[in-house]
């Protein structure tokens, strides 16, 4: 016999397929490296689920090198991009109060700032295919870059409070 909170979350699973039918059809799973930190933050357990979502591919960098009358480009860098995607979360901020203790283990409240792996956590980020399964789309180790402004309208009783989040790529 399954457990009060896995039918809590199946419950809460085919809520989301009702409600939303497809508008918040990508998912995101979080996972928080042993060396975090954070030690005893906790993944909400609740499904983070996206309306849209972006990822930049790269910028190359190059440096102009003058030799006689001719210029020759060389490659200095290339830059990580953001992830960045529109979540929507519940009433309380599960999902916001998370992102927030993410974003409090890049900088101390003094200023300083941590060491990578320290900070790094993995993101995964699931497409549904025509089938109605979902498949893994992308994988990146991030860390917090922005909490947009959060988002509610309660003009319909079954929305959700929504905002962007940013996450930056560790490496190009």
């Amino acid at each position: 016999m399954a457990s009060k909170r896995q039918q809590e979350r199946s419950f809460y699973e085919k809520l989301q397929s009702v409600l939303f039918l497809g508008r918040w059809a990508f998912r995101a799973e979080i996972e928080i490296p042993p060396g975090h930190i954070k030690k005893g933050l906790k993944v909400p357990d609740m499904a983070i689920y996206m309306r849209t979502f972006s990822h930049g591919g790269y910028t190359i960098e190059y440096e102009s090198r003058k030799a006689g009358s001719a210029h020759f480009n060389s490659v200095v860098s290339k830059s990580a991009s953001s992830v960045r995607f529109e979540v929507r979360d519940d009433n309380q901020g599960t999902i916001e109060n998370f992102l927030h203790e993410l974003k409090d283990s890049v900088i101390n409240k003094d200023g300083t700032v941590n060491l990578p792996p320290e900070y790094l956590f993995k993101i995964k980020l699931y497409r549904p295919t025509s089938s109605g399964e979902e498949r893994l789309a992308h994988e990146w180790n991030v860390s917090a870059e922005e909490v947009g402004s959060l988002d509610s309208d309660h003009s319909s009783v079954n929305e959700f409070l929504s905002f962007e989040v940013a996450f930056k790529k560790y490496r190009s």
